[in-house]
C-alpha cells in the first residue's frame, strides 16, 4: 500500500519551511568550522551532502530537516500550482520513514555526482520523485471527450 503523504495547512507548512530553512542554516554554519564568513548554509547539493556527512547530532538533525523542509514546502507549491491538496510529488510506502528519504537522497545523489552544484532544494524534490514515484492512472481511464455514436440493432 502506498503512503499519501498530505499536506499540511499553508500556514504551518510555510512556517515549517522557514523554521528548517533557519535552522539548516545555522547548523550548517555551525557544523563547517573552517567555513567563510560568507556561509549561508545549505545552497547547493554539495552543502548538503557536506552536511548530511558530518557525524554531528546538530548536524545530522539539520540534514533530516532540511530534506523533509524542502519536500513539504514543494509540494504545499504543487498543491497550489494544481489547485488540488491532494495533489502529489512523491508517493513512499508506509513502511518508508524519514531516515529512508534522506538515504534515497543520498544515494541518488552518489549516484549523479553532476548534480552536486545543483540547488539542494531542487535534488531533494527531484530525488525523491525519482526514487518514490507515483503511480499514473492507466490511459483507458481517461475518458474521451469525444462522443460516440449510438448503436443502432
Amino acid at each position: 500500500m502506498t503512503r499519501r503523504h498530505t499536506l499540511l495547512p499553508v500556514r504551518a507548512a510555510a512556517a515549517l519551511a522557514l523554521a528548517t530553512t533557519a535552522f539548516a542554516a545555522l547548523a550548517g554554519a555551525s557544523a563547517s568550522v573552517a567555513a567563510p564568513a560568507d556561509n549561508v548554509g545549505v545552497q547547493t547539493a554539495r552543502d548538503l551532502m557536506n552536511l548530511c556527512d558530518d557525524p554531528s547530532d546538530t548536524a545530522r538533525i539539520a540534514c533530516k530537516f532540511f530534506v523533509l523542509g524542502a519536500l513539504q514546502s514543494a509540494g504545499v507549491m504543487h498543491a497550489s500550482d494544481t489547485h488540488d491538496p491532494k495533489a502529489l510529488l512523491y508517493c513512499a510506502s508506509d513502511s518508508t520513514t524519514n531516515g529512508d528519504l534522506v538515504r534515497a537522497i543520498r544515494g541518488l545523489v552518489a549516484a549523479h555526482p553532476e548534480r552536486l552544484d545543483y540547488p539542494a532544494a531542487s535534488v531533494v524534490v527531484g530525488g525523491a520523485m525519482e526514487a518514490y514515484p507515483c503511480a499514473r492512472a492507466p490511459a483507458t481511464l481517461h475518458h474521451s471527450p469525444v462522443k460516440r455514436a449510438a448503436k443502432h440493432d
